[in-house]
């Protein structure tokens, strides 16, 4: 989806009181799946912790800052730590340059090592974050994972430290993995370090490098397994396990996160020309764990949908005129009269038949089971993705493509109507509340449209003003005082801004989640199209742990 062009230059009358910023996640709705969601079925794992190696690398960093006897306070521990990952970024970069947008710092490490200096001074900035990327990604997930305790002054605790089972363990053979490198012997505490051992260190050190038989591997595999509470670890075991299985079931297709998207909510994958390239089908063992993964990304699809109406509104307003000034509310809920229900593939239904008859043809054409187990059908005229990709690469006329948006969110609600769910699914759906719109709340309202027979349109304009307009004057006036506004009411009418308004799915964790199955070598990466397990890895994938 493309977003307005630049905002043309227009006389202000008045000084501006905010000043108008991009801003992300306009209805709030990310948040539910990133915060509340993912972290229950990969606790510790997210989108920016990808590589095994710097959990080991910053316990490695914290154990040496508490042997130092540096004095215990943050600002000296950032410094500390800031001197010892600016190098390890380079070491990473030096040893492998086409991992470049995996390694912490590398946008500014990046231009230092391809201008060849000499030697590299441990003070350069290789990013903007006191506290480096372990106090922007990874201190938190140390903490899930059990292997830190963070900094807290009410019992004493000025710096983060270690945990004796988990964070020493790993401190300790990471520092054993670089025992033997000039670096750590000789340079490690050295502001001025000659490039050539920074680039020994890095094939000491390289994310990639975990050696089979190591000590910091065996503590980084007890860690993913088994580390933080034991529901957690739980948690985190039956993800990795399924990752495993998804990578036997569908060796021969390289995987991508659009691909396990897929997966997980369909059970199969297409290619772009629609083509069935994959299949994944749960095993017994598995069912409970790929249906909250299931659930995840079909809310992922919902905030999609509704997402897609907000930018919807945002050009309407500017085709209206908007953004020169106000225009009137109910020209919008004339425009929403106006929808092309029939454009839809199957669907007979216009906007002034009742919503249950359009949804019963919705539930037809969809394909929905009932079930929040077993196949979906991706194929389906129309499945979610296949309205999706109507929005994305048909080129749909305005009336057109908020028909395809507003069906693809009440496909994702007749997804979880009527069906049979235990405590911790009916949780998920409930996940958002009315602040951020649960799946639960959205689906009882359309309950009350059909028992009381509204029609099409009656229900898409409550949608459009309970669950896109009021939700992003909500969220973007909890965002004062930067101004994150792209239209607010004014009485009767929608004043408009004309800045960008694009957007797209959030990250599932694919990447990171595969990424800990190939670095610690259980399965080759995932991205390659021919796949074998280890026999590590397909004790994993059978059982779900690696026993004693």
């Amino acid at each position: 989806m493309k977003p307005l062009g630049p905002t043309p230059n227009r006389p202000l009358w008045t000084e501006q009181l905010y000043r108008p910023r991009g801003g992300q996640d306009h209805l709030g709705l990310g948040s539910v799946v990133t915060d509340r969601m993912l972290p229950l079925l990969a606790p510790g794992i997210n989108v920016l912790t990808r590589h095994p190696r710097y959990w080991s690398f910053y316990a490695f960093v914290l154990d040496e800052f508490w042997r130092g006897g540096y004095s215990q306070n943050m600002p000296t521990f950032h410094k500390f730590l800031r001197h010892k990952e600016s190098i390890f970024a380079a070491a990473n970069l030096i040893c492998d340059p086409a991992s470049r947008n995996q390694i912490i710092g590398t946008r500014l490490v990046g231009p230092l090592i391809a201008s060849k200096p000499k030697n590299l001074q441990t003070g350069f900035n290789y990013m903007k974050s006191l506290g480096g990327g372990y106090g922007l990604y990874y201190a938190t997930a140390m903490q899930t994972t059990g292997a830190v305790i963070l900094a807290n002054r009410d019992i004493g605790l000025p710096i983060d430290t270690l945990t004796p089972k988990i964070g020493k363990p790993l401190a300790e053979s990471f520092r054993d993995s670089i025992s033997s490198t000039k670096y750590f012997q000789k340079y490690l505490d050295n502001d001025d370090i000659p490039v050539k051992i920074v680039e020994e260190y890095g094939e000491a050190c390289n994310l990639w490098g975990l050696k089979d038989d190591s000590d910091e591997r065996s503590s980084l595999v007890y860690l993913f397994l088994h580390g933080g509470s034991e529901t957690m670890a739980a948690s985190r075991r039956k993800t990795l396990q399924m990752m495993l299985e998804i990578s036997i079931q569908t060796n021969g297709a390289a995987l991508n996160q659009d691909i396990f998207r897929q997966l997980v909510i369909y059970h199969s994958a297409v290619d772009k020309n629609q083509r069935v390239i994959a299949h994944y089908r749960p095993t017994s063992e598995l069912a409970e764990i790929s249906r909250r993964w299931r659930i995840a990304q079909l809310r992922e699809i919902f905030n999609w949908s509704l997402n897609g109406m907000w930018r919807w509104i945002c050009l309407w307003g500017a085709n209206s005129g908007g953004d020169f000034g106000p225009v009137s509310y109910s020209g919008l809920e004339a425009s929403i009269k106006k929808l092309n229900l029939r454009s839809l593939d199957g669907i007979s239904s216009d906007c002034s038949d009742t919503i249950g008859e359009f949804v019963d043809q919705l539930s037809a054409g969809a394909e929905i089971t009932g079930s929040l187990d077993g196949d979906w059908r991706r194929t389906s005229r129309l499945s979610e993705m296949s309205l999706m990709d109507s929005v994305i690469n048909d080129n749909l006329t305005p009336k057109n493509s908020f028909a395809a948006l507003f069906a693809m969110y009440l496909v994702t609600l007749l997804r979880v109507r009527n069906v049979i769910a235990d405590d911790f699914d009916e949780r998920m759906i409930r996940e958002g509340g009315v602040k951020r719109i649960s799946m639960s709340n959205a689906l009882n309202a359309i309950e009350r449209d059909i028992k009381s027979k509204k029609n099409v349109a009656d229900t898409a304009i409550r949608v459009v003003r309970d669950h896109v307009i009021s939700q992003h004057e909500r969220i973007a006036m909890t965002k004062l005082p930067d101004d994150t506004f792209r239209f607010r009411r004014e009485a009767s009418k929608l004043l408009f801004f004309d800045q960008a308004n694009s957007f797209d799915l959030n990250n599932s964790r694919f990447s990171s989640i595969a990424s800990v199955c190939g670095d610690l070598r259980w399965t080759t990466y995932l991205d390659q199209p021919k796949r074998q397990l280890t026999n590590e890895g397909e004790k994993l994938r059978l059982h779900g742990d690696l026993g004693d």
